[in-house]
């Protein structure tokens, strides 16, 4: 019995001292967001390998705006050709504008982790720094899911990123049933915001939000059915589909809105995600008006988007022209004579370097996540379609390897339940690409979620083949 306590003594001062070490870790300063690269000249840093390569001048020449945030300022699917801060730097220069857009931005950041690169951004000596923020709130929730005592901890927080990361790695989804605490959710966002503001203030910068926006009209809910929602989200949003086809825009809306912030497991901003970024807003730049405005029925879809959140060529030269717009009524140049306006894409897509080679490579890397999102979702709904139509479309330009678009269109008709056309396409493809097969064998053998589709056609992958799961190998 004394053999227990002591080991179980050891082990508590143990884990104690390793609390100790990691609270001591988390206080030091993490390496510097930019790098001195000489000339007087910096550079994002390699330890930053999530943010988009930058260099630029250490002491701005010009008006310098600097628009941070996650994968849309990126420019996905897009980057790094073609993002809203490219689109908004060839708008102010055609305007007669001489500034430079620096774009800090990194796919995945939540508010907490874009707060965290506000110190050395404002280092740069910006005018304005543009905030766009609030689709990756439940992305990674850290310790803000279930608020849990042991978050509190530097060990306990650190196991769960760890399992987190582990969890990502087999394709679980968060769900509700994972304990999503919306209210330390929309909590810490407001606490990260008013953060942002006040460095702004103390700095004397003009900190620029712009309110988050998405494909309302043709993107499902991910998770759908919501425990003791009635209507249900997927209810919800076909409700709004028929109300569009009745004409009824307000209510089609509503409707659509109502399945996005009631989704089991929310992936674009909700309404009080958005309520929050209005209210801390010092600055706002209204998107969510604008592109309604520029929406086919009120509700944006695909016209304007490429997936659920990113905007495509059309919605960046919108976005862009919406914050070119804000900066100018704030005076910090002359006015242009042409507010509301940009040049066309036509115009702006050679400049960018944004050839129909580069536009079909973004498609298909959009098709591919919307296949990715239906398998990891467990659902067949109108975003298999969307996901099927992407893919066939970049089929036909042939921009993109052949053998990739079909085992993903072949898992598209696994998830659709068709076999026969599944099997016609395996064979095709390992005649025409064998290497593509082998990298689907691959995705087969390593991620369940991709094993599960095939197991719900009594199938499994093996040689080039579906064999029937009762086979022995």
């Amino acid at each position: 019995m004394k053999r227990l306590a002591a080991a179980l003594l050891a082990t508590l001062l143990g884990l104690a001292m390793l609390e100790g070490a990691l609270r001591v870790v988390t206080v030091l300063p993490p390496a510097p967001l930019f790098v001195d690269i000489g000339s007087g000249r910096v550079a994002v840093s390699p330890d930053w390998p999530v943010i988009g390569k930058v260099q630029l001048r250490e002491v701005p020449t010009r008006l310098r705006i600097v628009w941070m945030g996650a994968s849309t300022v990126q420019g996905v699917p897009y980057q790094p050709v073609s993002s809203p801060p490219r689109w908004l730097d060839l708008i102010l220069a055609w305007r007669g504008v001489r500034a430079e857009v620096v774009p800090i931005a990194g796919s995945g950041l939540d508010i907490t982790r874009i707060t965290r690169l506000m110190g050395d951004v404002l280092e740069l000596q910006p005018d304005v720094i543009v905030l766009t923020t609030g689709h990756n709130e439940y992305l990674r929730t850290g310790q803000l899911l279930g608020g849990r005592w042991w978050y509190s901890l530097q060990l306990g927080w650190r196991l769960n990123l760890l399992i987190e990361g582990a969890a990502l790695q087999v394709g679980r989804i968060p769900t509700l049933e994972h304990g999503f605490d919306h209210d330390a959710i929309l909590a810490n966002l407001r606490t990260q915001l008013a953060e942002m503001n006040r460095m702004a203030e103390e700095a004397g910068v003009i900190l620029v939000m712009t309110v988050p926006i998405c494909n309302l009209s043709e993107f499902p809910p991910a998770l759908g059915d919501n425990p003791g929602l009635s209507p249900a989200p997927d209810q919800a949003w076909a409700l709004g589909q028929d109300a569009l086809g009745l004409g009824n825009r307000r209510a089609a809306r509503e409707a659509f809105e109502y399945a996005r912030d009631n989704d089991r497991w929310p992936h674009r901003a909700t309404d009080r995600i958005i309520a929050a970024v209005k209210d801390a807003a010092r600055v706002l730049v209204p998107l969510d008006r604008i592109f309604e405005q520029a929406s086919r029925n009120g509700s944006p879809g695909f016209e304007l988007f490429m997936d659920h959140c990113h905007p495509n060529l059309p919605g960046q030269r919108l976005m862009a022209t919406a914050v070119a717009d804000v900066l100018e009524d704030l005076g910090l140049s002359e006015a242009s004579g042409l507010r509301g306006q940009a040049p066309t894409i036509d115009y702006v897509l050679p400049r960018l370097g944004v050839s129909a080679a580069v536009q079909q490579a973004a498609e298909a890397r959009t098709g591919r996540a919307l296949v990715r999102f239906a398998l990891l979702s467990g659902r067949h709904s109108s975003l298999t379609d969307a996901a099927r139509d992407i893919l066939v479309a970049v089929q036909a330009g042939a921009a993109t390897p052949i053998g990739e678009i079909e085992t993903n269109l072949l898992l598209l008709e696994l998830k659709m339940g068709k076999l026969a056309a599944a099997r016609g396409r395996l064979a095709a493809t390992m005649r025409n690409s064998p290497r593509s097969v082998t990298r689907l064998q691959h995705l087969y053998d390593t991620y369940p979620w991709v094993r599960e589709v095939f197991e719900d056609n009594s199938v499994r992958l093996s040689g080039g083949e579906l064999l029937p799961l009762r086979r022995l190998p």
